[in-house]
């Protein structure tokens, strides 16, 4: 496989693990399914569609996915075996941000999602000569004579460009990450061995194919030979779940957190003493990755705790789980703990778009994960913690044949993220724990100081505010401010339950923001938790979010991570009450 370039990836799958159900194409409203030898058939098509079009080697394809669908995997794989570029960028992206993207690629085709997905991400009023979607290449597919489908290949070459992913991380300007062939598939070539699947296995792909996560999870599970069942829609996820019954997925912790208050919402509809019995078991199920042995006691509430509760969530899922990894932001300590003790194996790694992605995962053999950790660090990946303090935090720095050749047409960002000994300065600040796991612990920019002339590193804060089963997300601020304030979204779903129980007339989350006795619960689990950390880190105030944080109101970045600049913008009068009110 380290030979290998991501074009051929089914060829391999072909000649190694062959499958009648490579892909299975659940969006349609029925499943289309799709053999090996028939997915390579689909490639070869699509390579002299692109061909017919005048498209040659290095020209630039601009791809803007969805969640992954049969024909986009076509796509990106035959633009990259003609020797073209696959571009991909977000359909979340602004108009804004898709203009500098287009100008700055100078792309021979731009293929959309549908219609719609153009009309969003123009400018224009017009659609242009080189603009398609994916439904239209179809059709002209169709059309298309099958006959001398081969595609003449010169010399390659593994250090060649194969793909430019753009990421606007966390500053809302884009910029296009350039990884090569090799970078790719020493990425996944390292990711296959690790991961418990083979060509009998089944997968789920929800999440969109335009992040470097969600691609190369792809590569990697057309290596094993699983097959894949992609959806489009998320509404889709449950149903599939149940049906398909996976034996892994991809996810991001806010997918977990849902999942996660499904337990709650079913609680909340039992008796007062089921009520009790949950609770009971739910406590016991905290402590399982703690204890290396449960006493007979123990052991009752964790048998209550897998029957009561987590029977029928096992069943959502499938009841066939053997993993799922979770990427691209913090996940509560807490849920991973109640998911091990069901049964249901997390594993969280780490890492960039710049990185191909991955850096670091947690493995799935007993002694190689640690609750709290991104795992050890992914075989041919060297990872350090430059310059450590004393506690052996610092910024995390990662070399090998994964890390990037650069930011496409931005030397200097690029001179600014890797050094001239190959390390990626991460951004991010970490630690590693036994010697071995690497932890993260917040990014080096969004440390910040208070006018007492103490450091914050508000990620670390956040995560253990977040341990509160009333605190959903929050983002913690005081920049040369004499105390630290917090933006709180609340569990609105746990808040419901609270309020019932306490008589409190529930109404929507945006007058419930207000309550006073809903704000005097806030503060009560902010106090609990303050006792825990040392003065200078305690929340002093807060105010109350009726709305998520998220890509559509933009502040999230396309990879789910705070954009904390826009933050502060959207609700600087209620930060600037925040301190006036003291």
């Amino acid at each position: 496989m380290n030979n290998l370039f991501t074009y051929d990836i089914f060829k391999h799958q072909a000649t190694h693990h062959y499958n009648e159900k490579a892909l299975v194409c659940r969006s349609t409203g029925k499943s289309l399914v799709y053999s090996s030898s028939q997915v390579i058939q689909e490639i070869e098509l699509r390579s002299i569609f692109l061909l017919n079009k005048g498209l040659s080697k290095k020209d630039k394809v601009i791809l803007i996915p969805g969640a992954a669908t049969a024909s986009f995997i076509f796509m990106d794989l035959a633009i990259q075996k003609i020797g073209a570029i696959c571009v991909m960028a977000h359909k979340t992206s602004s108009p804004q941000q898709f203009a500098i993207i287009k100008d700055e690629i100078q792309a021979k085709l731009i293929v959309f999602e549908s219609e719609k997905s153009m009309q969003l991400l123009s400018l224009e009023n017009r659609k242009f000569e080189n603009e398609v979607t994916i439904q239209e290449i179809d059709e002209q597919i169709k059309e298309q004579s099958k006959a001398n489908i081969e595609v003449n290949q010169d010399e390659r070459s593994l250090d060649e460009l194969s793909t430019i992913i753009y990421t606007s991380g966390t500053t809302g300007i884009p910029k296009g990450v350039m990884l090569s062939h090799e970078n790719i598939m020493s990425n996944v070539s390292a990711i296959v061995p690790l991961i418990p699947l083979n060509k009998k296995s089944k997968v789920i792909s929800y999440l969109p194919f335009s992040h470097a996560f969600e691609r190369t999870a792809i590569y990697a599970y057309i290596l094993t030979g699983a097959s894949i069942h992609l959806i489009q829609e998320l509404d889709q996820l449950q149903a599939t779940l149940e049906e398909v019954k996976p034996d892994m997925f991809t996810a991001v912790p806010r997918i977990l957190e849902k999942m996660y208050n499904e337990v709650f919402l079913y609680r909340s509809k039992k008796s007062r003493i089921n009520k009790l019995i949950i609770d009971w078991s739910l406590k016991e199920g905290m402590k399982y990755y703690e204890k290396k042995g449960f006493k007979p006691l123990g052991r009752l509430k964790l048998f209550v705790l897998r029957q009561m509760v987590f029977k029928k969530f096992r069943k959502k899922l499938g009841g066939n789980l053997k993993a799922i990894i979770v990427g691209a932001a913090h996940l509560n300590d807490d849920i991973a703990k109640i998911f091990a003790a069901a049964k249901i194996p997390i594993r969280i790694g780490y890492g960039l778009t710049e990185a191909s992605p991955v850096i670091s995962v947690n493995r799935m053999q007993k002694g190689l994960h640690k609750l709290g950790t991104v795992g050890l660090p992914l075989p041919g990946v060297e990872v350090i913690i430059h310059q450590a303090n004393e506690q052996g935090e610092g910024e995390i720095w990662a070399r090998g044949r994964n890390i990037m050749i650069g930011y496409f047409k931005k030397p200097d960002d690029t001179q600014k993220a890797l050094n001239e000994d190959g390390w990626l300065m991460t951004g991010d600040i970490g630690k590693f724990v036994n010697k071995r796991f690497l932890k993260i612990t917040d990014r080096k920019k969004d440390i910040f100081k208070t006018s007492a002339g103490k450091y914050i590193a508000p990620q670390e804060l956040e995560n253990h505010f977040k341990s509160s089963e009333f605190i959903e997300q929050i983002n913690v601020i005081g920049f040369q401010k004499p105390y630290v304030s917090a933006l709180v979204y609340p569990n609105y779903v746990m808040l419901k339950e609270w309020a019932s129980v306490e008589n409190i007339h529930w109404s929507s989350e945006k007058y419930m923001a207000l309550n006073i006795k809903i704000n005097e619960k806030i503060k009560e689990e902010i106090a609990t938790l303050n006792k825990l950390i040392p003065a200078y880190k305690r929340i002093e105030n807060f105010y109350l979010l009726s709305e998520d944080f998220s890509i559509e109101n933009g502040l999230l970045s396309n990879t789910l991570k705070p954009i904390r600049a826009k933050i502060l913008e959207r609700y600087a009068k209620p930060i600037a009450n925040l301190y006036n009110s003291k």
